[in-house]
Formats: C-alpha cells, sequence, structure tokens
C-alpha cells in the first residue's frame, strides 16, 4: 500500500509491510531506521533498535519534522484480510504433470530467485553507499556555509546532523534504487526471452560466424 506525506510538524501514523531496516554508527552511537513496503520514505527511530523482522505486519506513530519522520512508537499489527501475503496452494494436477512442472520450476527458478536475491543484496549496498555520500555532501555544505546549524547544546546539534545526513541519504538512495529496479528489469527480460527461444537440452546457436 503507499502511504501519503504528513505536513511537517504533524503527528504521523502508518501501517505497512516490513521491507528491510538499517543502521548505522555515528560517534559511538548507532541509530536505526526502517522502510515499509511500497513507501519510499525512511522511517527514524533513533537510538531504539526495531525488534523486527522484514515482512511483518507493524504500525508506526510519532511526528513529522523538517528532518523526516522520528518514530515514537512502533507495535506490530494485524494485517488486512486482503493483503496478499500468502501463496496460492498449487492446482492438483496429476503426478507426471506434477513432477514435469517441478523439473521446469527448478531450472527455470533458479536463476529468477539467484536474480531476485542478488537485487535484494543491491538494495543493502545502496544504502551504505547513500549513506556515505549524504555524510560527504552535508560535510560539504556545511564547512561552505550552505547549511544551517541549528540548536543550541552540541546534542541538539548532533541530532539535527543526523537528519540531514538521513535526509539526504534518502534522497541519493531511492535515486540507487530506481536505477537497480531498471537494471534488474532490464535483466529479468533477458534470461527470459533466452529461456523461452533455447528448446530445453539443445545449445543455443553458434552465432559468431565462425566455419
Amino acid at each position: 500500500m503507499a502511504f501519503k506525506s504528513k505536513p511537517k510538524g504533524e503527528p504521523f501514523e502508518v501501517e505497512g509491510f516490513v521491507k528491510n531496516t538499517g543502521s548505522k554508527d555515528f560517534k559511538g552511537t548507532t541509530y536505526y531506521n526502517l522502510f515499509l513496503e511500497d513507501d519510499k520514505e525512511l522511517y527514524r527511530c533513533g537510538t531504539n533498535e526495531p525488534d523486527v523482522q522484514k515482512g511483518d505486519y507493524v504500525k508506526l506513530t510519532g511526528i513529522k519534522d523538517d528532518y523526516g519522520y522520528q518514530v515514537k512508537d512502533l507495535e506490530e499489527a494485524e494485517a488486512p484480510a486482503k493483503a496478499p501475503r500468502k501463496a496460492k496452494a498449487p492446482a492438483k494436477d496429476s503426478p507426471r504433470t506434477e513432477t514435469s512442472k517441478t523439473e521446469k520450476m527448478s531450472k527455470d527458478d533458479y536463476w529468477v530467485q539467484k536474480a531476485a536475491q542478488d537485487a535484494e543484496r543491491q538494495t543493502v549496498i545502496s544504502y551504505q553507499t547513500a549513506t556515505n555520500t549524504s555524510v560527504e555532501v552535508v560535510n560539504a555544505a556545511l564547512a561552505q556555509g550552505f547549511l544551517p546549524m541549528a540548536g543550541k547544546s552540541k546534542e541538539d546539534k548532533f541530532e539535527v546532523y543526523v537528519g540531514m545526513v538521513e535526509k539526504v541519504a534518502a534522497h541519493f538512495f531511492n535515486k540507487y534504487r530506481m536505477a537497480a529496479s531498471e537494471s534488474f528489469l532490464a535483466e529479468m527480460n533477458k534470461l527470459l526471452e533466452e529461456t523461452e527461444d533455447t528448446p530445453e537440452g539443445e545449445p543455443k546457436e553458434d552465432q559468431s560466424g565462425t566455419d
């Protein structure tokens, strides 16, 4: 499900399936965050590590300020009845037909599953890269005086700095994720075309032009 952005400075409440969680260390302190499926927003959990796993259905409440969504409370919730979380039971076929399908799936799905795992691994790498890039950009902007460092105490300034880093990181991460999705779809289409064009057990025709 998609979530609408809330005005800055107002409380928010959203529900959804956990897509992934992340963390980063800054000057000896670990900060946590998470993403929900079909939701581009980054939800910041501060120093509280969310006790959830990918696929859990959760309810988040908190405040959205100038630096993003600040989660104040996280709890597991009951997923909507129509949420497509369970796979349909396989249709009953004859033993011969079922065996044939199983053999075909075991060959074709290996590469499909591998591509999906690679895409998930790339998501983690992209988030780490986006965070590193964000730190460099924010530091450079502060050094040039492009960004104001609000806050009176060191703790307030640190919180503002972390907010800046996470906001910029989310921006770069969304760009990396879009680029990765386009690359993934291209690879999947290429794989499906090769699977359909080449009969099982028959090698591809050599098109190198050599005799």
